[in-house]
């Protein structure tokens, strides 16, 4: 045998039982968990990923976006897929941070597989990894506060003085004057944040993305209705905010019930996944978003019936 080919079927052995992070194997498919470091202070990053090894006859689906990472901040993602010889490999990595001081774990992935042939899918999980978050503040180097300066004297200016007093009086004249001047009354009417809610989503399902495979504009305009009636709804700057820091609000929030949550968190995170990870869903899939953002406005909105009862 030439050293050529020995050291071929070394690379080959190196890479499917080299590879470092916990994992988990069974005969047609392995699981692969890994942490490049598992220790770090409040804020810094640390990348996790997830790889998994599959027989190219077998159907796999992946772990929901933020599977178990509740305890952390995704900065970024992304996922892979590439094959090599006659297997399958799924990459899938975040960009952690936390900003919690000790011990936490990320539970095991689910991941859900079956050959083509089979009608029932099975599972396999990652082992839970453990991370250490320190503390920057330490008893060795406490931090020392010092008194504030005492009030400057500063000079009187008189000049600026009447300035001031013309802007303010000024400022109290106008109001005053606005305050009594007869104004005819608005006969606007505000239209309710759900039915303005509805037009938009009949608008959207006018345009067609779904029939042309225009993903991306179906969940970009998708998810601004959706922000933009709770907004509207329950006055929370929704359309400011980042989809983590919508779910940090999110966990402490009680306006909505565990099921709106839930509905909440996957039309988002598979909106992000379509938006920005170049992710390719289903037809079915961007319907059934579609079907949940109604639902979601039809319980919430028989709640704003009550409040006007």
């Amino acid at each position: 045998m030439s050293p050529r080919v020995i050291l071929k079927l070394l690379g080959v052995f190196i890479f499917f039982w080299g590879w470092g992070g916990a994992s988990f194997a069974q005969a047609d498919i392995k699981v692969e968990a890994q942490l490049d470091k598992n220790k770090v202070t409040i804020g810094e990053k640390i990348t996790y990923t997830l790889k998994i090894i599959a027989d190219k006859d077998i159907e796999v689906k992946l772990p929901g976006f933020g599977q178990g990472l509740e305890n952390f901040a995704i900065e970024d993602f992304g996922q892979k897929k590439r094959r090599f010889l006659k297997r399958v490999i799924y990459e899938i990595w975040y960009k952690l941070s936390s900003y919690q001081s000790g011990s936490h774990t990320i539970p095991p992935s689910k991941i859900l597989y079956k050959r083509k042939k089979d009608k029932e899918y099975k599972t396999i999980y990652s082992k839970p990894l453990k991370v250490e978050v320190k503390s920057l503040l330490t008893q060795k180097r406490p931090f020392q506060i010092k008194d504030i300066y005492g009030p400057l004297n500063y000079p009187f200016n008189w000049g600026l003085a009447l300035f001031i007093l013309t802007i303010v009086l000024g400022s109290i004249g106008s109001g005053v004057y606005f305050f009594f001047r007869k104004r005819k009354p608005s006969s606007q009417v505000k239209i309710p944040p759900h039915q303005q809610a509805y037009k938009k989503l009949e608008l959207l399902k006018s345009k067609d993305y779904l029939e042309r495979g225009d993903f991306k504009s179906f969940y970009v305009e998708l998810s601004n209705i959706l922000r933009d009636y709770i907004e509207e709804r329950f006055q929370i700057k929704a359309l400011e905010m980042t989809t983590e820091e919508f779910f940090s609000f999110l966990r402490e929030a009680n306006y909505f019930s565990p099921e709106q949550k839930n509905i909440l968190k996957e039309v988002f995170s598979f909106s992000d996944l379509v938006k920005f990870a170049k992710f390719s869903p289903l037809r079915d899939d961007a319907q059934r978003s579609f079907s949940s953002v109604k639902n979601f406005i039809d319980q919430t909105k028989q709640q704003i019936s009550d409040d006007n009862q």
